[in-house]
């Protein structure tokens, strides 16, 4: 059986990301969201916390609602530029927690995206990953699994790996209520 490595739920429980991260021996931590949530201000308390204990946080915020190929390729471009990292924080949906998983892998190990999607196997973990949904519909916190669109060949295309199950989730049911009503409610 599958499941994630520590789950902390509850109200206000995003403030124990910085534990979780220095659990994990975050020192750089790189945050994967997307423009609505960062616009809902769902990024801002926890890189600001993380900062506050001493951890360098870079913020990809560029993941659009159906990531293609070209944009993790992109997102994965950023995040080399800007050195790496050595935890990688997906706060989101579905497409935000899965590129997180993704870059985990991409930048820990010698391995392209194509050779995913090609269904290569994935070897050994990536970085480890801590991942903080804000929408209730995806189950991409709890799943092995990251979705790529791959619109030359009209596929969504599922990158699936027991070592892509996150090291640590954080369910707070308050980062849903800045949220668009309709998103919140789903």
């Amino acid at each position: 059986l599958l499941n994630a490595g520590r789950v902390v739920a509850g109200p206000g429980s995003i403030e124990r990301l910085p534990d979780l991260v220095d659990e994990l021996g975050g020192h750089r931590v790189l945050i994967v969201s997307d423009q609505g949530v960062a616009r809902a201000g769902l990024v801002d308390r926890p890189r600001q916390m993380l900062v506050a204990g001493g951890v360098a946080v870079t913020v990809l915020d560029d993941t659009p609602p159906e990531p293609e190929v070209k944009h993790v390729e992109m997102l994965f471009a950023a995040a080399k530029a800007a050195g790496g990292a050595d935890v990688v924080v997906g706060i989101g949906g579905g497409s935000a927690m899965d590129v997180a998983k993704i870059l985990a892998v991409l930048l820990a190990q010698p391995v392209t995206l194509s050779a995913l999607l090609a269904r290569e196997p994935i070897r050994s973990r990536g970085l480890p990953t801590v991942m903080v949904p804000t929408t209730a519909g995806t189950g991409s916190e709890a799943t092995p699994n990251a979705i790529v669109l791959v619109p030359e060949d009209e596929l969504k295309v599922g990158i699936v790996s027991p070592r892509l199950m996150p090291d640590g989730v954080i369910l707070d049911p308050l980062l849903t209520l800045t949220l668009p009503p309709a998103i919140t409610a789903s």
